[in-house]
């Protein structure tokens, strides 16, 4: 189905209409897919509402004028095809009649207000630049299904809906925001469904103080960017997603007793913080997946209003704590991993606090390049200043991995950039640690070697197809194990898509960027530059 994106009208500024217009005007409308149509269009610049059937069908609208007097009983109101200039409010003590939008534009602000026994429908309608407001209504049968927002801000605020359950399907939110706060929904309804609605780049579907007493929560075939569940309660048996989401807080929300994250794809940030009086939380084996996506930078921990910040250390152990409680017997692998990650986050901890005002410097280097590491340090021993490195940052027996984590916890990040360096698993899992921190650039000091070759594309594109035969490799490997013998290389082929899908990224930036190109060593002209950055500021 073709989405309206604009319109462009042509009405004629001396017709002085009378009700409906006689005369055409062309409306032109553009869609997504860059096609346009032109049809002739009736023009009313004041339409007002009436008892009895009020049916309009293809006009452009500039005003709708309510009656002071409260309309009868049987009152209808209905456009089909319509556009809407200027602001459309709707406001109601009490509305027995059906107030029906069909493939309808609306242009401007859209206000609605009161109690309404009819039905209400916006079906296939499209709405432009508008905020929608549904204030303090009742509907006692509402219909949104496939309606387009694009940079719109809809908000059902303290609504109810009646015994009908309302629709919510094949819904398009392009850089707008559907908002439900302290919305009532039906006690008696079976499922509630969001069927295929896709909200693309910065849009938001947002539910506030909302009660879910429906039998089953449904997010079927949907794309959403970021969805979001505060301080609700969720009376409901089961919560099934099966859509793709890229950003889901669930913060504060109480009482669900069965919420299946199995289907949930493509998340990258995740917030489940403050869950009450829960069942069951269905995560499947890999458990990488969400502990990625639990552990952003993002801001995805809500504070008041439309403020956010990031997860403390502390908060994201309370979420692994969570979590950990939903394993089975047969889980026990997953439980250990997230376990681990518990300790990494009180070690990070216990490090940033024990640190005070001393500068922490991470060293990242392959082991090829161990003599150029060595000579780097030695320096800033000299300096007073000494290094974090794996060689004293890891005790016998200790965990690389562990030790790994800890690169975007520090103040700078030296790195001893060489062909090795971008070929290495362990060193390419630091980049990303590292680039986890949406301001990694502002705290890495490069150092790379001259036969490196990054400061051209073909160059660049030599270790992204190095990986990506790496990747081919194993994968082909994996065919030739058992099922049961397939954790650990899952484990590492996971691994190599994320350094397949961050390595570009950082090539590029890293090209882009000042640094230091050395051989085997570096002199005390490039050890002043880095100390200048230490001790100062980076040198533009």
């Amino acid at each position: 189905m073709k989405r309206i994106v604009k319109i462009a009208t042509d009405v004629p500024s001396d017709s002085g209409f009378d009700g409906i217009a006689k005369a055409a005007c062309a409306v032109t409308k553009g869609f997504d897919d860059g096609s346009e149509e032109i049809e002739g269009y009736s023009f009313a610049e004041n339409f007002t509402i009436r008892d009895g059937d009020n049916l309009v069908s293809k006009c452009l609208i500039q005003n709708i004028i309510l009656p002071e007097d409260i309309l009868k009983q049987e009152t209808r109101i209905e456009f089909e095809n319509c556009i809407f200039v200027n602001e459309v409010d709707l406001n109601f003590h009490r509305f027995n009649g059906d107030v029906v939008f069909k493939k309808c534009i609306f242009t401007n602000n859209v206000t609605l207000f009161g109690t309404f026994y009819g039905y209400v429908s916006f079906e296939q309608s499209s709405f432009i630049n508008a905020k929608i407001n549904f204030q303090e209504c009742f509907f006692d049968s509402f219909n949104f299904r496939i309606v387009t927002l694009n940079r719109c801000d809809v908000n059902f605020q303290e609504t109810e809906f009646g015994d009908e359950s309302p629709l919510f399907s094949d819904m398009h939110l392009h850089g707008s925001s559907l908002r439900f706060m302290g919305t009532v929904f039906p006690t008696s309804g079976k499922v509630l469904n969001f069927l295929a609605v896709e909200a693309d780049y910065d849009s938001l579907i947002q539910f506030r103080m909302v009660d879910f007493d429906f039998r089953e929560f449904r997010l079927f075939k949907a794309k959403i960017s970021t969805l979001e569940f505060t301080e609700c309660t969720f009376n409901c048996n089961r919560f099934e997603w099966e859509c793709e989401c890229e950003t889901l807080i669930m913060q504060d929300c109480r009482n669900f007793r069965i919420m299946n994250l199995v289907s949930l794809k493509k998340l990258k940030h995740l917030n489940i913080h403050g869950l009450l009086n829960t069942g069951k939380i269905i995560l499947g084996n890999h458990i990488d997946y969400y502990l990625n996506a639990l552990n952003t930078s993002k801001d995805v921990f809500w504070v008041r209003a439309n403020e956010y910040r990031s997860i403390t250390l502390s908060e994201f152990r309370s979420q692994l704590y969570i979590i950990l409680d939903f394993f089975t017997a047969d889980q026990s692998g997953q439980a250990e991993m997230v376990r681990h990650e518990i300790r990494v986050s009180e070690r990070e901890e216990e490090m940033i606090n024990g640190q005070g005002l001393k500068k922490r410097i991470f060293l990242s280097y392959a082991w090829k390049d161990k003599d150029l590491a060595d000579s780097i340090d030695t320096m800033f021993a000299d300096a007073g200043i000494t290094l974090i490195r794996d060689q004293r940052g890891i005790d016998y027996r200790g965990s690389i991995k562990e030790f790994m984590k800890q690169i975007r916890f520090n103040d700078y990040v030296i790195l001893i950039i060489s062909s090795d360096y971008l070929k290495s698993a362990n060193c390419m899992y630091e980049i990303a640690e590292l680039t986890k921190d949406d301001n990694y650039k502002a705290r890495i000091l490069p150092i790379v070697k001259k036969d490196t070759g990054i400061f051209n594309q073909f160059g660049r594109n030599s270790y992204i197809i190095y990986w990506q035969d790496a990747y081919k490799e194993l994968y082909d490997d994996s065919d030739m194990l058992e099922p049961l013998n397939r954790s650990g290389i899952i484990s590492e082929l996971l691994r190599y898509e994320r350094i397949m899908r961050d390595l570009p990224v950082f090539l590029q930036n890293i090209s882009d960027m000042k640094m230091i190109q050395c051989e085997d060593s570096i002199d005390a002209d490039n050890f002043s530059q880095i100390m200048a950055v230490v001790s100062g500021g980076r040198d533009e």
